[in-house]
């Protein structure tokens, strides 16, 4: 299908979706039928950004192409991680509206609406994640949905990365998302950058979406540390502002020995998981430290022809 939006369409009733997806042929189609059923009367552009799939993704994303304005699937594997992928969804996005979610999340029906309408009012936005939805019981119950605006480090509110919209122009402006976060936070810091540079973050309590977490306590460990360890790099950014909590190595040190002594919950299944993450992220938090601020921390790595 074509991906250029109709001319004879008002603007501002034309948004773009972009999903960044490596090997997700499994689940996007949960996301794309949520997607293709959504209460917004206006055109609705896909852009499937895919990031480097070795699965049949194409074949997964075919039977829903003629259910949206124009669908497209873009190649973003020139390097990894989600940073590049959604950055490359925003450079081949036709509005100025754009809203990017994950291929394994589902999106409530009034998703694109409520995003909308909140960039009529904002150039960021955020929205609601719930957990009890697509995740078993036993996993759910590790979590509490996030129903207003998160923040970190005593800053900015942020949108989640799965779960936001953006004024394309100011994304562009701004450099996009920066690849030097390997993982995790990269969406914290595009949208204190965005606030920065003079956007305006609305929350959007229509835009649900329902959150896959991560199965197994093995992949929450990791994906804590990684966590953790990114949030260290994005004080690290930061810390110029002088408006940051301050971080403490020691404390830092000492939160992580505490929670190695309680490792004997790693034996029972009943607190395996959660002890996991635990572990991850006291862990994450002094590898963080060690690696970007008792060493030089690596430069931002924005979109092509962007500096911070």
């Amino acid at each position: 299908m074509s991906d250029t939006p109709s001319t004879s369409v008002n603007p501002e009733d034309q948004v773009t979706v972009v999903i960044p997806v490596k090997n997700g042929a499994d689940t996007i189609g949960q996301q794309l039928d949520a997607l293709s059923r959504q209460t917004f009367t206006g055109r609705i552009h896909l852009i499937v950004s895919d990031n480097g799939s070795t699965d049949d993704l194409h074949a997964a994303v075919r039977p829903f192409e003629s259910l949206f304005a124009s669908c497209t699937i873009i190649d973003a594997g020139q390097r990894p991680g989600v940073a590049h992928g959604r950055n490359m969804g925003l450079k081949a996005a036709k509005t100025d509206k754009v809203m990017i979610c994950d291929s394994d999340d589902e999106v409530a029906l009034t998703w694109v609406s409520s995003y909308s309408e909140g960039l009529d009012k904002g150039d960021l936005a955020g929205g609601p994640l719930v957990m009890g939805e697509i995740n078993p019981p036993d996993v759910a119950r590790l979590f509490k949905d996030i129903d207003s605006p998160p923040s970190i480090h005593g800053y900015l509110s942020y949108p989640l990365g799965g779960n936001m919209a953006v004024r394309r122009h100011l994304a562009l402006e701004v450099g996009g998302f920066d690849n030097s976060f390997g993982a995790g936070h990269e969406e914290v810091d595009f949208a204190w950058r965005v606030q920065r540079a003079g956007g305006r973050l609305v929350w959007c309590p229509g835009a649900v979406v329902h959150y896959r977490q991560r199965a197994g306590s093995r992949l929450a460990y990791r994906q804590r540390f990684n966590y953790a360890r990114s949030a260290i790099l994005l004080w690290t950014r930061f810390e110029e502002t002088g408006e940051l909590a301050p971080v403490s190595f020691k404390g830092s040190v000492r939160n992580l020995a505490r929670t190695a002594l309680r490792s004997y919950k790693l034996i029972s299944p009943r607190t395996r998981r959660s002890h996991a993450m635990a572990l991850g992220w006291t862990a994450g938090t002094v590898a963080g430290h060690l690696k970007y601020r008792r060493r030089t921390p690596p430069p931002p790595q924005l979109m092509d022809g962007y500096s911070d």
